[in-house]
């Protein structure tokens, strides 16, 4: 960015330690990675519960957003009032652009979603500690609201309310909606409604001419505001996992209370109350490695000019490893993570393992593949293969060989990549 922008960095940090290797079991699982090393994404989906219809609903459930044309744009916050005409277990499943289905109601915020007849729920209010925010893709998206009679067994699930954004695999929407239709349909109700996502179209700029009566206009500096806050993390699930497989007391990042929270609080308090022209607030699921690079390195220089002054607002877990190009005095690099960070070699092995679900989720799947080749880009194995590897498979085939070899040099570097291909580094700052 240009030298003479002024930047203002807020930085919340927790701790926690990272694991350089780990010494894998002797029987080491096989890795089956695919040909194409890419998720399938032409499958037909599967019948859900937003497509399920009751024969003859004996009562009603009402779904309203707090804007009645359902537009949002980028950094605006969603609200949405939900009334039963019955007493009734209430759920709320949120489709996305790119057809990953979160339920959203119940949640960490509000487990309970027992509801009273004619008594609105609203998720996402003022006073609310549930915060919706809009974030990229744009597009199309679409609420669910289901009020059951009955609790529904499969969305009452501990993983389906552990978050506030709760992700449902396709293999569960299908069960849930099997459960829905074999239920007595006078005993739930179904209604569905739509956003749509829109980036945040750009203010017009003043024609900077001076007119012949004028003088010249005295250019002003804008104030930015970048803030980022990670409380949940993509891969905290594999590392429980892991550690009981494996056996091993693996210093995991775990998730922390506040972080993304406090982000979104603080960029709509300056957004008021500081005057920033324009902010980008990401948090937890938006506060990926790659969204959070692209904002620094992209978004903030096409936005910014001389004059400008900028705020980076970070909350969440750092570490440092070692230095890899000599600019540190104290050999160390500092490292903030994201949410989809990955410290622990027994969560790489245990994704792995993971792979061959059928339900496995292809956003991991993507992380994995992209960990895995720049493994196999940056690290040599050793032992020839028999057959012509792609890079993704080739950096799996480097994994296995490590762990079974107990190769300590080579295993330090495969964690070392993994935390630079899932982390910001501060040679991005």
């Amino acid at each position: 960015m240009n030298s003479s922008r002024c930047f203002l960095m807020l930085l919340a940090f927790s701790l926690p330690g990272m694991t350089a290797f780990a010494q894998g079991p002797d029987d080491m699982p096989q890795i089956d990675v695919p040909d194409d090393a890419a998720p399938a994404d032409e499958t037909p989906r599967p019948e859900t519960p937003e497509n399920v219809e009751p024969a003859k609903p004996a009562f009603y459930v009402r779904a309203a957003l707090d804007r009645v044309d359902g537009v949002y744009y980028e950094g605006d916050t969603v609200s949405l009032k939900v009334v039963s005409e019955r007493d009734a277990y209430v759920y709320v499943l949120y489709r996305q652009v790119d057809d990953q289905v979160y339920q959203i109601y119940p949640n960490s915020a509000h487990p309970d979603n027992r509801v009273q007849a004619k008594q609105p729920v609203v998720l996402g209010a003022a006073d609310d500690s549930f915060r919706w925010r809009v974030v990229p893709p744009f597009g199309k998206e679409s609420i669910t609201v289901i009020a059951s009679e009955r609790p529904i067994e499969d969305l009452s699930k501990k993983e389906h309310v552990a978050r506030e954004f709760n992700p449902v695999s396709g293999q569960a929407l299908k069960g849930i909606a099997v459960d829905i239709l074999e239920s007595d349909p006078s005993t739930w109700a179904k209604t569905k409604i739509f956003l749509d996502i829109r980036e945040r179209p750009e203010e017009p700029k003043p024609d900077p001419r001076p007119t012949p009566n004028d003088n010249p206009p005295v250019a002003q500096g804008r104030r930015l505001g970048l803030f980022i806050g990670v409380s949940q993390y993509m891969f905290a699930k594999e590392a429980l996992s892991a550690q009981k497989r494996f056996n091993a007391d693996i210093e995991r990042t775990p998730d922390i209370v506040g972080p993304s929270n406090g982000a979104e609080v603080l960029g709509d308090l300056m957004r008021k109350e500081c005057r920033l022209d324009e902010v980008k607030i990401l948090a937890n699921e938006a506060a990926n490695r790659v969204v959070v690079e692209e904002a620094i390195s992209e978004w903030l220089p096409k936005t910014s000019r001389p004059g400008d002054t900028i705020f980076i607002y970070y909350s969440g877990h750092s570490i440092k490893i070692p230095d890899d190009n000599g600019d540190e005095q104290d050999k160390l690099d500092e490292v903030i993570t994201m949410h989809d960070t990955m410290n622990g070699l027994e969560i790489l092995l245990e994704l792995i393992v993971q792979l061959k679900d059928a339900d496995f989720p292809p956003e991991k799947k993507l992380r994995l593949f992209a960990i895995l080749a720049r493994i196999g880009q940056e690290l040599p194995l050793k032992t020839p293969p028999t057959e012509e590897l792609n890079i993704v498979q080739r950096g799996a085939a480097i994994v296995q060989e490590a762990f079974k070899n107990k190769d300590a040099q080579t295993l330090e570097k495969v964690a070392l990549l993994m935390i630079r291909e899932t982390s910001i580094t501060d040679d991005l700052m």
